[in-house]
């Protein structure tokens, strides 16, 4: 991969150009702290892409054009089926960027949102798709850092993926492997990760285990006001059985999930794959049936607390993903028509009933007053 060069920063406005290379850019698709990601078109092998573009505001500094440049390189040596791939990257008009495939679909994260929480069976299937990936990545001495529902992705066809290596390091090596700061979300973080000190594969492992308890049951076992406080629940506080909170999970998914919240890495399980074991384990003892793929459209018919609003929040989302070219205004239109009219046609016929029985009840009140005055 070719040695970035530092180059001025452009308007903290501007966008990526409309062409980079031999991608045709399309349209944006998300955002994060450090970078862009839009929708692009190879044009050599007609194909859909994603392309990741740092923001120009912060190639000023070599700390995030690093990480950038050693997100790609990392990213790009692993590869899995269930670890988004990255196959090019490049620096064109101001703009430092990767190109990687594009997943039509959604994240972990927003189907806690849509659906309140992941039903068990699809969880356990998300959870041990992410360990997969998670079991390759510790063989190539790479630890993720920061594992959370936001980086499982879930393509429309069910297919579970790991993004996001921007925080990712190699477990063994110098500098590197000493964490002299602390790193990652702090919601999701180790212990270890709290008291910044060096980490291994099972601090990763910790991280699964909340977002695991997270998708299943659309709550976090540590929070708090504060970074502080977060960090002080993740050193000192027991978690919770997440059973207590959802009473579909099984005796033996609690007892997985508590095990990878141990406080002592040691305690924890030693790998990715003992804990692909053990999760399939309890599968086994609790007779659950997984599905064969994570496929958000049959996860529905599984969910009996879905929320309609967020639901048209999420339709509106993947309608914007879906086009190649800019987003059809008119087809957005009518699918939010078809979703809300009949609502406000039912709204419309109650305010309607409701004033007729106003209107009968202060005519027969006034008729009656006129009565008795007589």
């Amino acid at each position: 991969m070719t040695e970035l060069k530092f180059s001025p920063p452009l308007d903290n406005d501007s966008k990526p150009p409309s062409k980079v290379g031999r991608y045709k850019v399309v349209h944006e698709v998300g955002r994060g702290g450090m970078a862009y990601i839009y929708k692009a078109y190879d044009e050599n092998l007609d194909k859909t892409v994603a392309i990741k573009f740092l923001k120009p505001e912060l190639i000023s500094g070599d700390q995030y054009l690093e990480r950038f440049q050693r997100e790609a390189r990392i990213a790009a040596s692993l590869e899995h089926p269930n670890i988004v791939n990255v196959f090019d990257f490049g620096y064109e008009q101001g703009w430092y960027y990767f190109v990687m495939s594009y997943i039509e679909g959604v994240s972990a994260f927003k189907l806690i949102r849509l659906f309140g929480s992941i039903p068990l069976p699809d969880a356990i299937r998300i959870a041990l798709d992410i360990l997969a990936a998670l079991s390759y990545a510790h063989q190539q001495d790479v630890i993720h850092r920061d594992l959370k529902p936001e980086n499982f992705m879930i393509s429309k066809d069910g297919l579970v993926f790991l993004a996001d290596f921007g925080i990712a390091r190699p477990i063994f090596g110098s500098v590197l492997t000493r964490v002299s700061q602390r790193v990652g979300t702090p919601v999701y973080m180790a212990p270890e990760q709290v008291r910044g000190i060096p980490l291994d594969a099972r601090s990763d492992i910790y991280a699964i285990g909340i977002a695991l308890f997270e998708m299943l049951t659309g709550q976090l076992p540590f929070d708090g006001e504060d970074e502080i406080e977060i960090g002080h629940h993740h050193l000192t506080t027991p978690a919770p059985a997440p059973s207590l909170i959802n009473s579909d999970i099984t005796p033996a998914i609690d007892l997985v999930i508590l095990k990878a919240l141990s406080k002592e890495k040691v305690d924890r399980f030693q790998s990715a794959r003992e804990m692909i074991d053990s999760l399939q384990e309890a599968v086994i003892a609790d007779s659950i049936i997984l599905p064969q793929t994570a496929n958000p459209n049959t996860m529905e018919s599984r969910v009996s607390n879905l929320n309609p609003m967020t639901l048209a929040e999420c339709l509106l989302e993947m309608k914007l993903k879906q086009t190649m070219t800019s987003p059809n205004v008119s087809n957005l239109q009518s699918d939010l028509f078809y979703y809300y009219a009949p609502r406000l046609v039912f709204l419309g016929f109650v305010l309607a009933v409701a004033g007729f029985m106003y209107y009968l009840i202060t005519t027969g009140l006034s008729q009656a007053t006129s009565v008795l005055s007589k």
